[in-house]
């Protein structure tokens, strides 16, 4: 109910004003906030350049084609070396093939091949 002698609140000339003025007092408080780390500088994460970080990355030759050949390889050598681990035992070779498998599954530079010469000998 209004008082008798006062306009009415939706009658004052002034209300927007005053509604323009709130609105520039709230984006004045929102932009001057004090934001979370605010105090704190700007830390980035990405301060080396992309270049830098591809230089660090590991070198790697192999495309998927030669890894999916690779782990064929080895699975085939894998059920060769089964087969003839089954077989030579029953033929009576086993110090044969207890003798050479060093030199079926190591690298070349690893195999002392004067070793199994001599195992193969006596």
């Amino acid at each position: 109910m209004a008082c008798p002698g006062r306009p009415a609140t939706r009658t004052l000339p002034h209300l927007p004003a005053f509604r323009h003025a709130t609105f520039h007092g709230n984006e004045w408080k929102r932009a001057h906030a004090q934001k979370r780390g605010g105090k704190d500088p700007i830390l980035s994460l990405n301060d080396e350049t992309a270049e830098q970080r591809y230089q660090r990355e590991p070198l790697e030759k192999s495309t998927p084609e030669s890894l999916f050949e690779r782990g064929w390889d080895l699975s085939l050598l894998n059920d060769v070396l089964l087969r003839l681990e089954a077989e030579y035992p029953s033929d009576g070779k086993r110090e044969w093939m207890e003798a050479m498998r060093p030199a079926l599954i190591a690298d070349r530079n690893a195999i002392n091949y004067a070793d199994i010469a001599g195992k193969l000998v006596t």
